[in-house]
């Protein structure tokens, strides 16, 4: 007969102690065993060179398919009336057929081919068009025009979701904005930087700035550290105060010299205001080797702010202007198959891989 305390496992046994099944379940979710794979096939105009993309993701454990298409913003507005009602004709044909044969079904077979398991099996074949269309276009499309193209697919027994302007402005204030790090002397910041801090921090650009970044409670050093790590570019102000400081901001300034030196993994613009580029050799041979943006007397912060933007995205997309109402398509096949390019994504597995036939 054992007593309670013999029966309690050794507490640093129960601590390092994994469930073997848990643990192969976590790692099969790594390695994607789940499998999803993409075809993109592009539709071209056979008036002109316009052309547009669908994109087919097929997830193999959900056994469902749903579509993308994605229109270029150079393709003209009042072609949009002509791609919707395409793309409603076409849509499951484009689910369900194989990237260079839309005639024939897919034949996607094997994604985990294990002979000791074949009820495991699973194929694109086995997959179903949900009937979901996400529709992609950088123009603003009125709210009546979305209302009617949505009861119109569902007509066909389609979903449709329509990502237009108003979409990318939105997802820009969570996504890809690169993050800016103004390095300064703290006797700048009421005349220049706190200003400059806050025109720049916006929906396109993420300013990390003592003001903006912190809230009580946050450990500074921590929140210094952290904004180092993320920062995509350092733009040290470059004034009379910050080249007569001998111990400017030393931590920060170090930290990001080590990231840039080992990583390559952020870019430094020198903001030199009142004080010429040829000087920053005094501070830094590294510093002086990059192209700085002057800021002279003239100029306003607003200025300073535009010229920034520029020099860290001058790629940061626009919306396209507000459509008037959508016109029924005037001309019939427009469109035509076009080249297809996939798999988009190649799937990962420990069994075999997969074969288009």
């Amino acid at each position: 007969m054992t007593t309670d305390e013999e029966q309690q496992p050794d507490s640093q046994e129960q601590e390092n102690d994994v469930d073997p099944l848990v643990w192969h379940y976590q790692r099969e979710k790594r390695l994607k065993l789940g499998g999803v794979v993409s075809w993109g096939h592009t539709v071209e105009s056979k008036n002109d060179d316009h052309h547009f993309d669908i994109n087919c993701t097929y997830g193999f454990i959900s056994n469902a398919c749903f579509i993308d298409v994605v229109v270029p913003s150079t393709v003209p507005p009042d072609r949009l009336t002509g791609i919707f009602e395409f793309v409603q004709n076409q849509a499951e044909d484009y689910a369900t057929s194989a990237p260079f044969e839309r005639k024939f079904p897919i034949k996607q077979e094997g994604f985990l081919d294990f002979e000791s398991f074949p009820e495991h099996r699973m194929t694109t074949r086995d997959c179903k068009f949900t009937g979901r269309v996400f529709f992609y276009t950088h123009y603003l499309i009125r709210d009546d025009d979305k209302q009617k193209l949505v009861a119109l697919y569902e007509t066909s027994g389609l979903s449709l979701i329509i990502r237009d302007g108003k979409w990318v402005t939105e997802i820009q204030k969570f996504i890809d904005r690169p993050t800016v790090f103004l390095g300064h002397d703290s006797a700048d910041k009421d005349g220049l930087v706190r200003e400059l801090a806050h025109k720049m921090n916006g929906p396109e650009m993420q300013v990390w700035y003592d003001e903006i970044s912190l809230k009580p409670g946050d450990r500074l050093r921590k929140s210094l550290d952290q904004g180092l790590e993320d920062t995509d570019y350092f733009l040290p102000v470059i004034t009379e105060n910050w080249m007569n400081n001998d111990r400017y901001a030393e931590y920060e300034f170090d930290a990001i010299m080590q990231k840039y030196i080992t990583e390559k993994s952020v870019n430094i613009i020198p903001i030199c205001v009142g004080v010429s580029p040829s000087r920053l050799k005094e501070k830094s041979r590294v510093l002086a080797d990059f192209v700085a943006i002057v800021h002279g007397p003239d100029h306003t912060i607003d200025n300073l702010a535009n010229q920034i933007a520029k020099a860290v995205d001058p790629q940061i997309p626009k919306i396209g202007e507000p459509l008037p109402p959508l016109e029924p398509p005037g001309k019939k096949g427009l469109y035509g198959v076009g080249m297809t390019v996939g798999p988009k994504e190649p799937v990962e597995s420990e069994g075999k891989s997969e074969d288009s036939s």
